[in-house]
Protein backbone atom coordinates (compact mmCIF):
# COMPACT_ATOMS: atom_id res chain seq x y z
CA UNK A 1 0.00 0.00 0.00
CA UNK A 2 1.10 3.86 -1.03
CA UNK A 3 1.30 6.28 1.50
CA UNK A 4 -1.24 8.64 -0.94
CA UNK A 5 -3.79 5.40 -0.82
CA UNK A 6 -5.10 6.29 2.74
CA UNK A 7 -5.98 8.91 4.96
CA UNK A 8 -6.66 8.06 8.54
CA UNK A 9 -9.81 9.19 10.61
CA UNK A 10 -10.75 8.93 13.89
CA UNK A 11 -13.69 7.17 13.46
CA UNK A 12 -13.67 3.01 13.60
CA UNK A 13 -15.73 2.43 9.89
CA UNK A 14 -14.67 2.18 6.31
CA UNK A 15 -15.62 5.39 4.15
CA UNK A 16 -14.30 6.90 0.85
CA UNK A 17 -14.94 10.53 0.08
CA UNK A 18 -13.57 12.36 -3.10
CA UNK A 19 -11.49 9.47 -4.26
CA UNK A 20 -9.97 8.72 -0.75
CA UNK A 21 -10.42 5.79 1.14
CA UNK A 22 -10.34 6.69 4.81
CA UNK A 23 -9.42 3.75 7.26
CA UNK A 24 -9.45 3.87 11.39
CA UNK A 25 -6.12 2.87 13.01
CA UNK A 26 -7.70 -0.69 13.46
CA UNK A 27 -8.03 -1.40 10.19
CA UNK A 28 -4.61 -0.09 9.13
CA UNK A 29 -2.71 -2.37 11.73
CA UNK A 30 -5.02 -5.34 10.90
CA UNK A 31 -3.48 -5.01 7.24
CA UNK A 32 -0.04 -5.05 8.42
CA UNK A 33 0.04 -7.98 10.27
CA UNK A 34 2.96 -9.89 9.57
CA UNK A 35 1.72 -12.70 7.35
CA UNK A 36 3.71 -16.11 7.37
CA UNK A 37 5.51 -17.21 4.02
CA UNK A 38 3.84 -20.58 3.91
CA UNK A 39 0.26 -21.81 4.31
CA UNK A 40 1.04 -24.25 7.09
CA UNK A 41 0.39 -23.34 10.58
CA UNK A 42 3.45 -22.36 12.82
CA UNK A 43 2.48 -21.23 16.66
CA UNK A 44 1.15 -17.78 17.44
CA UNK A 45 1.03 -17.55 13.59
CA UNK A 46 4.87 -16.46 13.77
CA UNK A 47 6.14 -15.35 9.94
CA UNK A 48 8.61 -17.79 8.67
CA UNK A 49 9.10 -19.95 5.73
CA UNK A 50 10.15 -24.03 5.52
CA UNK A 51 13.74 -24.23 4.59
CA UNK A 52 14.39 -27.34 1.79
CA UNK A 53 17.21 -29.33 3.28
CA UNK A 54 19.73 -28.58 0.46
CA UNK A 55 19.12 -25.02 1.41
CA UNK A 56 19.77 -25.11 4.91
CA UNK A 57 23.09 -27.98 4.12
CA UNK A 58 24.39 -25.24 1.71
CA UNK A 59 24.20 -22.55 4.54
CA UNK A 60 25.35 -24.22 7.90
CA UNK A 61 27.98 -25.61 5.27
CA UNK A 62 29.27 -22.02 4.95
CA UNK A 63 28.47 -21.29 8.62
CA UNK A 64 31.16 -24.04 9.76
CA UNK A 65 33.48 -23.11 7.33
CA UNK A 66 33.53 -19.52 8.60
CA UNK A 67 32.70 -18.44 5.01
CA UNK A 68 31.66 -15.50 5.07
CA UNK A 69 31.47 -14.56 1.05
CA UNK A 70 27.57 -14.52 0.58
CA UNK A 71 27.05 -11.24 2.00
CA UNK A 72 23.35 -11.70 2.00
CA UNK A 73 23.01 -14.44 4.78
CA UNK A 74 23.51 -11.73 7.36
CA UNK A 75 20.37 -10.35 6.46
CA UNK A 76 18.09 -13.64 4.86
CA UNK A 77 19.40 -16.35 7.55
CA UNK A 78 19.76 -16.83 11.01
CA UNK A 79 22.42 -16.89 13.39
CA UNK A 80 23.93 -19.96 13.81
CA UNK A 81 27.02 -20.96 16.40
CA UNK A 82 29.49 -22.81 13.89
CA UNK A 83 30.90 -24.65 17.17
CA UNK A 84 27.07 -26.14 17.58
CA UNK A 85 27.34 -27.92 14.02
CA UNK A 86 28.82 -31.47 13.58
CA UNK A 87 30.00 -33.40 10.65
CA UNK A 88 27.94 -36.50 9.52
CA UNK A 89 30.10 -39.92 8.88
CA UNK A 90 30.78 -38.86 5.36
CA UNK A 91 32.77 -35.87 6.73
CA UNK A 92 31.43 -33.60 4.17
CA UNK A 93 27.93 -32.58 5.24
CA UNK A 94 26.17 -31.04 8.60
CA UNK A 95 25.02 -33.62 10.44
CA UNK A 96 20.99 -32.29 10.40
CA UNK A 97 19.99 -34.63 12.73
CA UNK A 98 22.08 -32.63 15.65
CA UNK A 99 21.03 -29.63 14.86
CA UNK A 100 17.36 -30.88 15.80
CA UNK A 101 18.74 -31.91 18.97
CA UNK A 102 20.33 -29.18 19.97
CA UNK A 103 17.11 -26.80 18.69
CA UNK A 104 14.43 -28.93 20.00
CA UNK A 105 15.99 -29.32 23.75
CA UNK A 106 13.74 -27.59 26.04
CA UNK A 107 15.50 -24.93 28.11
CA UNK A 108 15.28 -25.31 31.86
CA UNK A 109 14.65 -21.30 32.20
CA UNK A 110 13.06 -18.67 30.30
CA UNK A 111 14.41 -15.47 32.11
CA UNK A 112 17.65 -14.75 32.93
CA UNK A 113 19.99 -11.69 34.41
CA UNK A 114 21.95 -9.97 31.83
CA UNK A 115 25.20 -7.05 32.58
CA UNK A 116 23.19 -4.19 31.34
CA UNK A 117 20.40 -5.59 33.29
CA UNK A 118 22.13 -6.33 36.06
CA UNK A 119 23.32 -1.99 36.01
CA UNK A 120 19.50 -1.77 36.10
CA UNK A 121 17.20 -2.18 38.60
CA UNK A 122 17.46 0.87 40.65
CA UNK A 123 15.08 2.10 43.56
CA UNK A 124 14.98 -0.81 45.10
CA UNK A 125 14.26 -3.06 41.36
CA UNK A 126 15.63 -6.75 40.73
CA UNK A 127 15.07 -6.82 36.96
CA UNK A 128 15.30 -10.20 34.41
CA UNK A 129 14.66 -10.51 30.66
CA UNK A 130 14.16 -12.93 28.36
CA UNK A 131 15.55 -13.34 24.39
CA UNK A 132 14.69 -14.40 21.27
CA UNK A 133 17.25 -14.49 18.16
CA UNK A 134 18.12 -11.39 16.54
CA UNK A 135 16.22 -10.87 13.18
CA UNK A 136 15.70 -14.39 11.89
CA UNK A 137 15.48 -17.80 14.12
CA UNK A 138 16.40 -21.19 13.11
CA UNK A 139 13.54 -23.80 14.35
CA UNK A 140 11.71 -26.97 13.50
CA UNK A 141 8.11 -27.76 13.20
CA UNK A 142 8.10 -30.40 15.58
CA UNK A 143 4.83 -32.08 13.74
CA UNK A 144 7.07 -32.66 10.52
CA UNK A 145 10.39 -32.64 11.51
CA UNK A 146 10.79 -29.89 8.72
CA UNK A 147 13.24 -26.49 9.62
CA UNK A 148 11.80 -23.70 9.27
CA UNK A 149 13.73 -19.91 9.38
CA UNK A 150 11.29 -17.39 11.48
CA UNK A 151 11.51 -14.00 11.25
CA UNK A 152 11.81 -13.06 14.60
CA UNK A 153 12.10 -8.95 13.78
CA UNK A 154 9.55 -8.35 11.16
CA UNK A 155 9.24 -4.63 11.52
CA UNK A 156 12.97 -4.18 11.34
CA UNK A 157 14.23 -1.40 9.02
CA UNK A 158 17.34 0.31 8.98
CA UNK A 159 18.30 -1.25 12.47
CA UNK A 160 19.26 -4.58 10.80
CA UNK A 161 22.92 -2.88 9.84
CA UNK A 162 23.72 -2.45 13.08
CA UNK A 163 22.15 -4.59 15.20
CA UNK A 164 23.74 -5.50 18.52
CA UNK A 165 22.92 -8.66 18.95
CA UNK A 166 24.43 -9.76 15.95
CA UNK A 167 27.87 -8.89 17.27
CA UNK A 168 29.43 -9.10 20.17
CA UNK A 169 28.46 -11.56 23.12
CA UNK A 170 25.79 -12.55 21.18
CA UNK A 171 27.80 -14.46 18.16
CA UNK A 172 31.06 -14.99 20.12
CA UNK A 173 29.64 -18.20 22.30
CA UNK A 174 27.52 -21.04 21.04
CA UNK A 175 25.66 -20.71 24.42
CA UNK A 176 23.28 -17.57 23.69
CA UNK A 177 22.57 -18.69 20.18
CA UNK A 178 21.69 -22.57 21.67
CA UNK A 179 19.95 -20.52 24.46
CA UNK A 180 17.54 -18.42 22.26
CA UNK A 181 16.57 -20.87 19.79
CA UNK A 182 15.44 -23.47 22.08
CA UNK A 183 13.23 -20.57 23.66
CA UNK A 184 11.49 -19.48 20.41
CA UNK A 185 11.68 -23.20 19.17
CA UNK A 186 9.45 -24.21 22.98
CA UNK A 187 7.46 -20.74 22.04
CA UNK A 188 6.45 -21.92 18.58
CA UNK A 189 5.93 -25.53 19.31
CA UNK A 190 4.10 -25.46 22.24
CA UNK A 191 2.99 -22.43 23.52
CA UNK A 192 1.06 -22.67 26.36
CA UNK A 193 3.62 -24.90 28.00
CA UNK A 194 6.02 -21.75 27.51
CA UNK A 195 3.11 -19.91 29.39
CA UNK A 196 2.94 -21.71 32.09
CA UNK A 197 6.64 -22.34 32.23
CA UNK A 198 7.38 -18.62 32.05
CA UNK A 199 4.47 -17.88 34.64
CA UNK A 200 5.69 -20.66 36.73
CA UNK A 201 9.52 -18.92 36.77
CA UNK A 202 8.02 -15.72 37.57
CA UNK A 203 5.85 -17.16 40.42
CA UNK A 204 9.07 -18.47 42.03
CA UNK A 205 10.83 -14.93 41.82
CA UNK A 206 7.74 -13.62 43.89
CA UNK A 207 8.36 -15.87 46.61
CA UNK A 208 12.18 -14.93 46.64
CA UNK A 209 12.04 -11.32 46.13
CA UNK A 210 8.22 -10.16 47.41
CA UNK A 211 8.82 -11.49 51.19
CA UNK A 212 9.96 -8.57 53.53
CA UNK A 213 12.33 -6.67 52.63
CA UNK A 214 10.70 -6.34 49.32
CA UNK A 215 12.35 -5.93 45.66
CA UNK A 216 10.05 -4.45 42.99
CA UNK A 217 10.52 -7.27 40.07
CA UNK A 218 10.88 -6.19 36.85
CA UNK A 219 10.99 -8.01 33.61
CA UNK A 220 11.89 -7.08 30.32
CA UNK A 221 10.45 -8.95 27.38
CA UNK A 222 13.31 -9.12 24.44
CA UNK A 223 16.95 -8.24 24.80
CA UNK A 224 16.53 -9.31 21.31
CA UNK A 225 13.57 -10.34 18.64
CA UNK A 226 9.90 -8.65 19.10
CA UNK A 227 6.65 -8.94 19.05
CA UNK A 228 6.55 -10.73 16.01
CA UNK A 229 2.64 -11.24 15.85
CA UNK A 230 -0.17 -10.04 17.10
CA UNK A 231 -1.05 -13.54 19.16
CA UNK A 232 2.80 -13.32 20.87
CA UNK A 233 1.53 -9.91 22.01
CA UNK A 234 -1.50 -11.09 23.56
CA UNK A 235 0.60 -14.32 25.31
CA UNK A 236 2.77 -11.21 26.80
CA UNK A 237 -0.41 -9.20 28.14
CA UNK A 238 -1.87 -11.98 29.36
CA UNK A 239 0.68 -13.02 31.68
CA UNK A 240 1.49 -8.95 33.14
CA UNK A 241 -2.42 -9.16 33.15
CA UNK A 242 -1.76 -12.66 35.72
CA UNK A 243 0.97 -10.78 37.85
CA UNK A 244 -0.47 -7.32 38.94
CA UNK A 245 2.54 -6.82 41.23
CA UNK A 246 5.64 -7.58 38.39
CA UNK A 247 6.68 -4.63 35.91
CA UNK A 248 6.83 -5.65 32.70
CA UNK A 249 8.56 -3.52 28.99
CA UNK A 250 9.62 -3.87 26.11
CA UNK A 251 11.02 -2.64 23.06
CA UNK A 252 9.67 -2.73 19.69
CA UNK A 253 9.57 -2.24 16.05
CA UNK A 254 5.75 -3.24 15.47
CA UNK A 255 3.39 -0.09 15.49
CA UNK A 256 0.72 -2.65 16.77
CA UNK A 257 2.54 -3.51 19.72
CA UNK A 258 3.43 0.09 20.74
CA UNK A 259 -0.08 1.22 19.62
CA UNK A 260 -1.67 -1.32 21.90
CA UNK A 261 -3.85 -1.05 24.98
CA UNK A 262 -1.84 -2.28 27.94
CA UNK A 263 -2.42 -2.97 31.65
CA UNK A 264 -0.70 -0.33 33.61
CA UNK A 265 2.52 -2.72 34.82
CA UNK A 266 3.47 -3.19 30.92
CA UNK A 267 5.56 -0.35 29.37
CA UNK A 268 6.46 -0.20 25.88
CA UNK A 269 9.07 2.01 23.96
CA UNK A 270 8.59 2.27 20.44
CA UNK A 271 12.19 1.81 18.89
CA UNK A 272 13.20 4.11 16.11
CA UNK A 273 14.31 2.53 12.69
CA UNK A 274 11.57 0.30 12.21
CA UNK A 275 10.26 -0.07 8.39
CA UNK A 276 8.19 2.53 6.85
CA UNK A 277 4.67 0.63 7.48
CA UNK A 278 5.19 0.27 11.13
CA UNK A 279 6.38 3.64 11.86
CA UNK A 280 2.95 4.95 9.86
CA UNK A 281 1.35 3.24 12.71
CA UNK A 282 2.63 5.20 15.32
CA UNK A 283 2.59 8.47 13.41
CA UNK A 284 -1.46 7.98 13.04
CA UNK A 285 -1.66 6.59 16.45
CA UNK A 286 -0.10 9.79 17.51
CA UNK A 287 -2.32 11.74 15.38
CA UNK A 288 -5.80 10.11 16.82
CA UNK A 289 -4.93 9.86 20.01
CA UNK A 290 -3.06 13.54 20.24
CA UNK A 291 0.01 12.11 23.08
CA UNK A 292 3.56 11.69 22.43
CA UNK A 293 4.71 8.29 22.32
CA UNK A 294 7.44 6.85 24.57
CA UNK A 295 10.47 5.84 22.65
CA UNK A 296 14.45 4.64 22.33
CA UNK A 297 16.51 6.17 19.56
CA UNK A 298 19.72 4.97 18.22
CA UNK A 299 21.94 8.81 18.78
CA UNK A 300 24.52 8.31 15.67
CA UNK A 301 28.15 7.44 16.43
CA UNK A 302 29.78 10.81 14.97
CA UNK A 303 27.42 12.88 17.12
CA UNK A 304 29.39 12.00 20.51
CA UNK A 305 32.24 9.34 19.55
CA UNK A 306 34.69 12.03 20.05
CA UNK A 307 33.31 13.17 23.46
CA UNK A 308 33.83 10.18 25.06
CA UNK A 309 36.38 8.87 27.11
CA UNK A 310 37.39 5.88 29.34
CA UNK A 311 37.91 5.75 33.22
CA UNK A 312 40.10 4.11 35.28
CA UNK A 313 37.10 1.69 35.84
CA UNK A 314 37.26 1.67 31.88
CA UNK A 315 33.58 2.86 31.88
CA UNK A 316 32.75 5.49 28.92
CA UNK A 317 32.38 9.38 30.68
CA UNK A 318 32.28 12.69 29.53
CA UNK A 319 35.61 14.52 28.44
CA UNK A 320 34.33 17.70 30.11
CA UNK A 321 31.29 19.44 31.40
CA UNK A 322 31.24 21.39 28.70
CA UNK A 323 31.44 19.22 26.23
CA UNK A 324 28.32 17.46 27.66
CA UNK A 325 26.69 20.50 27.30
CA UNK A 326 27.49 21.00 23.62
CA UNK A 327 26.47 17.40 23.12
CA UNK A 328 22.89 17.87 25.05
CA UNK A 329 22.63 20.93 22.96
CA UNK A 330 23.12 19.37 19.46
CA UNK A 331 20.68 16.10 20.64
CA UNK A 332 18.20 18.66 21.66
CA UNK A 333 18.38 19.94 18.45
CA UNK A 334 18.65 16.64 16.65
CA UNK A 335 15.35 15.60 17.91
CA UNK A 336 13.74 18.75 18.62
CA UNK A 337 13.41 18.30 22.52
CA UNK A 338 14.04 20.90 25.52
CA UNK A 339 17.59 21.11 26.60
CA UNK A 340 15.79 21.00 29.97
CA UNK A 341 14.24 17.81 30.08
CA UNK A 342 17.40 15.73 28.84
CA UNK A 343 19.17 13.90 31.70
CA UNK A 344 22.61 11.73 32.35
CA UNK A 345 21.67 7.95 33.22
CA UNK A 346 22.90 8.83 36.55
CA UNK A 347 20.90 12.18 36.94
CA UNK A 348 17.86 10.04 36.05
CA UNK A 349 18.53 7.67 39.18
CA UNK A 350 18.74 10.29 41.57
CA UNK A 351 15.34 11.58 40.55
CA UNK A 352 12.36 10.26 41.74
CA UNK A 353 9.90 8.73 39.28
CA UNK A 354 6.80 10.78 38.00
CA UNK A 355 3.65 10.06 36.77
CA UNK A 356 3.68 12.47 33.49
CA UNK A 357 5.94 11.47 30.76
CA UNK A 358 8.60 14.25 30.73
CA UNK A 359 12.20 13.24 30.93
CA UNK A 360 14.88 12.25 27.94
CA UNK A 361 18.05 10.24 29.35
CA UNK A 362 20.99 9.25 27.60
CA UNK A 363 22.47 5.85 28.18
CA UNK A 364 26.12 5.66 27.52
CA UNK A 365 27.21 2.28 26.53
CA UNK A 366 28.75 -0.26 29.20
CA UNK A 367 28.18 1.12 32.55
CA UNK A 368 24.72 2.55 32.24
CA UNK A 369 21.70 0.33 32.25
CA UNK A 370 18.07 0.23 31.58
CA UNK A 371 15.61 1.39 33.46
CA UNK A 372 14.96 4.76 31.43
CA UNK A 373 12.77 1.83 29.56
CA UNK A 374 10.77 1.38 32.56
CA UNK A 375 9.93 4.27 33.56
CA UNK A 376 6.83 6.28 32.73
CA UNK A 377 7.82 9.74 33.75
CA UNK A 378 10.63 8.81 30.79
CA UNK A 379 9.23 10.01 27.51
CA UNK A 380 12.59 9.22 25.48
CA UNK A 381 15.69 7.01 25.81
CA UNK A 382 18.99 7.70 23.43
CA UNK A 383 21.40 4.99 23.25
CA UNK A 384 24.48 5.80 22.47
CA UNK A 385 26.53 2.78 20.61
CA UNK A 386 29.93 2.98 20.70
Amino acid sequence: MRAKEFVIKESTGFKVKNGLTYLSLDQLIQQQKPEPEVDEAIGLNAPHRRVPDAELQDYLGRVKNKDKSNKSDYYTKPHVHASSLKYSDNGTEIDMESVRQVITKRPTELLKQNKKLEHSGGHGEVSFNTGLPALKGLCVDEDTGEFIFVDTCPGAGGCQSYCYVKGGFYIMFKGPWEKMSQTLNFLLNDPAGFEEQMASEIETLRAEYEAPPAWQISIRWHDSGDFFSPEYMDMAVRIAKRFPSVKFYAYTKMGSAAAAQLPDNFIINWSEGAKPEQRKIIKIHQQTTGKPIKKSEVVPKEMFSKMLIKDAGKQWQWKSPEIYDAFKNSLAAKYKIQPDTILTYDQMEKTPIGTEPKWNVIVKPGGDGDTSANRRDVIGTYLLYH
